[in-house]
């Protein structure tokens, strides 16, 4: 959805192509690799399920479920969710850095930009989190001071 289209209006008796529109929105707002899918029959037996993959439907550890009576009860839940992700996300990208940060300080006794790059960091996540990874890290290790080296 573009900043100018309209959604439709939350109701119980939706259209196809209104559920849809939802459905392309909370993944426009969850991200790249999210996958949403709706259905007919919740995880508990409710009407209708919107189920949020943020990480892709292959990374179901982090999917969640908006079990719900109609639709706008199971849309609304999975909006709220999505809002709070990237909070969510962001926190948990800092510990995985901080545990990659004191594995590598553990093996090479220094931690380069390079050697996070190859666990899968970004270098635009190295700038961002770097700093507050590395603070993480050294609570995880009760004062340990890490820092990453160019």
């Amino acid at each position: 959805m573009t900043p100018t289209t309209t959604l439709p209006t939350l109701r119980d008796a939706m259209t196809a192509a209104e559920l849809r529109a939802h459905q392309d929105e909370l993944t426009r707002l969850a991200g790249p690799s999210a996958y949403i899918g709706v259905s007919l029959r919740g995880t508990d037996g409710s009407d209708a399920c919107v189920a949020v993959y943020p990480d892709g439907i292959l990374h179901d550890r982090s999917r969640e479920y908006f079990n719900a009576p109609d639709w706008p009860t199971a849309i609304n839940a999975a909006y709220a969710w999505i809002a709070t992700r990237p909070v969510i996300a962001r926190a948990e990208r800092v510990r995985r850095m901080a545990l990659a940060i004191i594995d590598i300080k553990d093996q090479d006794g220094s931690v380069t930009e390079r050697r996070l790059r190859a666990r899968d960091f970004t270098a635009a996540e190295i700038t961002d989190l770097g700093a507050e990874a590395c603070a993480r890290a050294a609570e995880l290790c009760l004062g340990a001071p890490f820092e990453i080296v160019t």
